[in-house]
């Protein structure tokens, strides 16, 4: 899965989301969320960017920063290479990714 490509079947893909993130200093962005197994793919809503791909096995910190509004969770996903996401995500699929991260640790 890390290598920038989506699931090839929807069978592969266990929760879809859709929700906003921000990539290093940026702005906040529209994007969808793939939980495929132990990788969490991010990519922006049309699809015109390859998935940028997150191991569970690889994380060090999932918490929910600030309060759910509108359904949607704000999130921070550090990863063990140093790579950090802040994203919302809708609070099924945050539930999905956490029962997953859980089942991988």
């Amino acid at each position: 899965m890390g290598e920038g490509v989506l699931p090839s079947s929807p069978d592969d893909v266990d929760a879809v989301g859709r929700g906003w993130v921000r990539r290093g200093d940026g702005p906040v962005e529209p994007a969808m969320f793939f939980l495929a197994g132990s990788s969490l793919g991010v990519t922006d809503i049309d699809g015109g960017r390859l998935p940028d791909w997150y191991e569970l096995p690889l994380v060090v910190n999932l918490d929910a920063i600030g309060d759910s509004a509108s359904g949607v969770q704000p999130i921070e996903l550090a990863m063990s290479d140093g790579r950090v996401l802040v994203a919302g995500w809708p609070e099924p699929f945050c539930g999905s990714v956490v029962e997953h991260y859980y089942l991988v640790l």
